[in-house]
């Protein structure tokens, strides 16, 4: 035997809810660092005075410890395509996505962008990126790099080896938020046969990174799961 169902009306309606003050994001922008004199100075200090923060520029020799805690090393392996440039001060541009990990993260990958000046005097300049494949990090990596025409370039213009010169702030995060960063960079392509409309050249690549990475220390939100915390 069937039930008969009843239908039911429903109109829409709108529904008040409460007022909520947001936060206001010229507020943060007027607190970034250009403006980081102006606020020591209303505290009654010299902003003269103060010299760099130790913790995040740090001098004189790193200790055996600290010298094996900056050691980071990264390999990654994906497709590469080497296109023209995309500006008239460009001759070409080099792309590589790529899987690995490294030995501050197991699961990565990375997305690496060289740019080859039309400028033959100039050298070629990019930058990587490396992501933690564990959301739970947040954890990015970004790098900035150079590269000698004379002793970086294999036989096709693609560079070989690139020079890490700084960290990319605006491309890391988690625990590598405020990092430095020196090392090397080197590519190992296997051209394929296949060729798309547009590309010099694309295939596989190699990547291998060796570097060292200072952090703070501060910024690592895994470094608290072993506190309690409905505690005190």
């Amino acid at each position: 035997m069937m039930m008969r169902r009843n239908r039911v009306g429903f109109r829409p309606a709108v529904e008040g809810i409460e007022a909520r003050l947001l936060l206001s994001a010229a507020g943060l922008v007027t607190r970034s660092r250009p403006h980081h004199a102006a606020v020591v100075a209303q505290a009654g200090i010299d902003p003269s005075t103060i010299p760099p923060n130790p913790l995040f520029f740090p001098t004189g020799q790193p200790t055996p410890h600290e010298a094996a805690r900056q050691r980071f090393v990264a390999k990654f392996v994906g497709p590469f395509t080497v296109g023209p440039g995309r500006f008239s001060s460009e001759t070409q541009q080099l792309y590589i996505r790529g899987n690995g990990g490294s030995n501050q993260f197991l699961h990565g990958n990375t997305q690496l962008a060289v740019i080859t000046p039309a400028d033959p005097t100039q050298p070629l300049g990019g930058s990587m990126t490396m992501f933690d494949r564990n959301t739970s990090t947040n954890s990015s990596l970004g790098l900035q790099f150079v590269a000698d025409r004379a002793t970086d370039l294999d036989s096709a213009g693609r560079p070989i080896h690139l020079t890490i010169y700084d960290i990319k702030s605006e491309e890391s995060g988690g625990s590598y938020a405020s990092a430095l960063a020196v090392g090397t960079v080197n590519i190992r392509y296997s051209p394929s046969g296949r060729r798309s409309p547009g590309v010099l050249s694309q295939g596989t690549a190699t990547v291998t990174v060796r570097a060292l990475i200072y952090t703070s220390g501060t910024n690592g939100i895994l470094k608290n799961a072993d506190l309690n915390t409905t505690g005190h």
